[in-house]
C-alpha cells in the first residue's frame, strides 16, 4: 500500500453513510490535504488528516443544514469553524 493512501484511507472509514452518500470522491492535494469531492461537484476541503472524526462532523452537520444549490466548497480544516463558498454569480 502507498503510504500516501494512509490518510484516505482514514477519512473513508471516519465517513458515516448519511455523508457518504454525498461522496464521488476522496482527493488527495498536496496544498490542501484531503478532501471530497461531493456529489454536485463541490468539494469538501479537510486538509490535515488530524481530528478527522470532528471535521467528519461538522462536514455533517453543514450537509444537513445547507441549501447545497450553487455550492463551491465546504472548508472544515478548523472542524469548530466551517465555511461556505458558493458560485459568485449564482441564482438560488
Amino acid at each position: 500500500m502507498h503510504s500516501d493512501a494512509s490518510p484516505a484511507l482514514s477519512l473513508i472509514i471516519a465517513l458515516p453513510e448519511d455523508v457518504l452518500k454525498w461522496v464521488d470522491y476522496v482527493l488527495i492535494d498536496p496544498e490542501e490535504g484531503l478532501g471530497l469531492r461531493l456529489t454536485g461537484g463541490a468539494t469538501a476541503i479537510l486538509g490535515e488528516p488530524v481530528v478527522l472524526n470532528h471535521k467528519v462532523a461538522s462536514l455533517r452537520s453543514v450537509l444537513g443544514g445547507i441549501n447545497l444549490e450553487c455550492l463551491l466548497s465546504i472548508n472544515v480544516t478548523m472542524a469548530n469553524l466551517s465555511t461556505v463558498t458558493r458560485y459568485p454569480k449564482c441564482v438560488q
